[in-house]
């Protein structure tokens, strides 16, 4: 893979795979964290809601905004405020006062500041690419973006047979560090200056002008919300309400069950990559190499670890994260 031996590349590479397994984590940890505090779908429904909405709502104007300020400054700023935000969480949780309403606040506040950093990567990408390798690096990082991001979930079982779902938590905020860290190792080429763009507003309208002029890309973009949305909800509302109500497990297997059903969605289009741009015995080894590496953390998730899977009370004790009785006053909970 020529495209790795790219220092900038390579930088970009690696410190946004683990930022997307660490965002793999934290959507496992914060459906489960939901359903423990409350026993209700609704409430599930509602915090993946908060995580996904304002990203959704506020991309056009993250990309607007991206394009006017230095994109890797951006990145890094809500690298550190994500990184942040879900530390102190992880504090509240471990204090035993993130009550269900809180973690709402925490999710869609992580999704608002988060909006931004997409558009500025993908903007960032072409900066970084040897010339004429663009296309090949954007395939590159969204499918290792994929992988990684399946992988978080599975994760988890592991982590919590050796600790809390607060240092889960913290574990998460370091990804982002992890993010800005290799941001700021990056050397940019120097670019010319930025020519005279109109006002946000103007920007925005001309966009929307276009969108509305072309349906065909309206239709696409509909059919593409619908079906994350039908997606996101059994990842999420319905195997959550299988796992902890009714087979009573754990938020261990609920990670493995939507890591390995990522890991299998995907599982072709990674093989395929591989193969195509590392040959066909190398794209083998790889993928039978991710293969077992799967399997193994699997088996640590169907081993259960008793007295370990669990969060902190409110009264500073330890409950395991079964499912609980149903949470009416302040309680712990997480991002």
């Amino acid at each position: 893979m020529a495209l790795l031996r790219n220092r900038n590349f390579a930088l970009l590479f690696s410190g946004q795979g683990v930022s997307r397994l660490g965002d793999g984590l934290y959507v496992a940890v914060v459906a489960w964290l939901a359903w423990s505090l409350t026993h209700s779908v609704g409430a599930v429904a509602l915090v993946t809601i908060a995580a996904n909405v304002p990203t959704f709502a506020g991309t056009l104007v993250g990309a607007s905004f991206a394009d006017r300020y230095d994109r890797r400054r951006l990145m890094i700023g809500t690298d550190l405020a994500r990184g942040v935000l879900v530390g102190v969480a992880a504090l509240l949780l471990a204090l035993g006062v993130l009550h269900f309403a809180l973690l709402v606040a925490v999710a869609a506040v992580l999704a608002a500041i988060g909006a931004p950093f997409a558009p500025a990567r993908d903007a960032l990408v072409a900066r970084i690419a040897p010339a004429g390798a663009l296309v090949t690096a954007n395939g590159l990082l969204q499918v290792s973006f994929r992988a990684a991001f399946f992988v978080g979930p599975l994760l988890l079982a592991p982590l919590l047979a050796i600790a809390s779902m607060p240092v889960v938590l913290t574990l998460d905020a370091l990804t982002f560090a992890v993010s800005a860290i290799t941001l700021t190792a990056i050397n940019l080429p120097p670019v010319s200056p930025a020519r005279p763009r109109p006002g946000m507003r103007e920007d925005l309208g001309a966009g929307l002008a276009v969108l509305r002029g072309e349906p065909d890309v309206l239709l696409v973009i509909a059919t593409f919300v619908l079906a994350l949305a039908a997606a996101s909800g059994f990842l999420t509302v319905g195997v959550i309400a299988l796992v902890g109500g009714k087979l009573g497990g754990h938020a261990g297997e609920y990670g493995l069950l939507i890591g390995i059903a990522g890991a299998i969605a995907i599982a072709p289009v990674i093989a395929t990559t591989i193969i195509d741009s590392a040959g066909v015995s190398t794209g083998f080894m790889l993928s039978g190499a991710a293969l077992i590496v799967i399997g193994l953390v699997a088996a640590l998730a169907l081993h259960r670890t008793e007295g370990r899977d669990t969060v902190s009370s409110p009264a500073g004790g330890r409950i395991h994260a079964n499912p609980l009785p149903p949470v009416t006053s302040p309680a712990r909970t997480r991002p």
